[in-house]
């Protein structure tokens, strides 16, 4: 697989050198956008990606 040397940015011309995935629905960092104060309905387990899906679409 050939790297890919674009960079990510976002609407702001804010440049991103990371990705953060989440394998679990566990997250206890709270962020606004993924848990927000009044919570979340978890999918069921059937629903979500596997680890080789993720890591498939994040490579």
């Amino acid at each position: 697989m050939t790297p890919n040397n674009a960079v990510l940015s976002n609407d702001f011309e804010r440049k991103h050198n990371y990705l953060r995935i989440s394998l679990i629905e566990k997250c206890n960092l709270r962020c606004a956008y993924c848990m927000p104060a009044d919570g979340i309905v978890v999918p069921p387990k059937a629903s979500l990606m596997t680890t080789d899906e993720i890591q498939a679409i994040a490579s």
